[in-house]
């Protein structure tokens, strides 16, 4: 299973997917990102990981302390 965290893929994001949109729109690219709706689903595996199986953990804890993570990564 391979699974790439979420600031790999922000990383990846800025450094070849925007260039790649930006060789074929150029000068839209802003107005068309500006219209654009982004998706991602990410938080499963880490609750999956770490509050279940061998391991236990207060969840609403785990929650906040992702939540914490991801709004950081975000920015």
């Amino acid at each position: 299973e391979i699974i790439t965290p979420l600031p790999d893929q922000v990383l990846h994001f800025e450094e070849k997917t925007l260039p790649d949109l930006e060789s074929q729109l150029g000068k839209n690219l802003p107005s068309f990102l500006s219209k654009s709706l982004f998706l991602f689903n990410t938080g499963g595996n880490d609750y999956i990981s770490n509050c279940f199986g061998e391991y236990e953990c207060d969840i609403p804890t785990f929650t906040e302390f992702l939540v914490t993570n991801y709004t950081t990564i975000l920015k």
